[in-house]
């Protein structure tokens, strides 16, 4: 029977070292909430690749911004820590996914994520490292309070339609009964006519009926 035993053995070469990574591939997706008074999240996704020449830890940290630099209530933590890999070997990648809730609907989003290495596990510290960051935006366009907007709008037009409909009758039964109340006082006028005519003719007399002898 044979028994063998892997030695994971870390060697440095002599020359300049290089830590540094690359950020490819960002992904960042709007996912509103199904709530027209509450703040959706953000789904993001990219790819770390050791691109230098040593192996190392690399620590993402994501700063959101709204329009115009507005913030947007997103809960990223003290830190904003949506990625971490306690080893990264060259020419390694690592993908990340991560999500982030209490994003507020401010229009277009912006989402940068910026890297920091140090040294993995017991190697000797870097004396300098550059941080890398690439970004990403996403429009958080507030479809649920548009709903409601509209919505409301709607009904305000059908009141507003309706308001006017009613005025519109009641001023049409109000021209209709002043109508008939003119051509009521017209009739008025001329069954009276003949009776003042007939008074006139007698000399200011007024007119009786004789009534027939017994």
């Amino acid at each position: 029977m044979t028994q063998r035993v892997g030695v994971r053995v870390h060697l440095r070469v002599t020359g300049e070292i290089e830590p540094t990574v690359a950020i490819t591939d960002v992904d960042v997706k709007y996912d509103p909430s199904i709530n027209p008074f509450a703040p959706g999240r953000l789904e993001i996704s990219y790819t770390v690749t050791n691109t230098g020449n040593v192996r190392l830890s690399s620590r993402q940290q994501a700063e959101i911004a709204g329009l115009f630099g507005l913030p947007t209530g997103a809960d990223t933590g003290e830190s904003g820590l949506v990625g971490e890999q306690a080893e990264i070997l060259p020419g390694q990648s690592a993908e990340v996914a991560a999500e982030i809730e209490g994003v507020w609907h401010l229009g277009r989003v912006t989402t940068e994520i910026v890297a920091s290495q140090q040294a993995a596990g017991a190697d000797t510290p870097f004396e300098v490292v550059e941080l890398v960051s690439a970004t990403a935006a996403v429009w958080a366009v507030p479809w649920p309070q548009l709903l409601v907007l509209l919505l409301v709008v709607g009904l305000l037009l059908v009141w507003r339609r309706r308001r006017r409909a009613q005025r519109r009758k009641v001023e049409q039964l109000v021209a209709a009964a002043r109508a008939e109340g003119e051509l009521a006082g017209a009739a008025t006028r001329t069954e009276d006519e003949p009776l003042i005519r007939a008074n006139g003719a007698g000399g200011g007399q007024p007119v009786s009926a004789s009534r027939p002898p017994r």
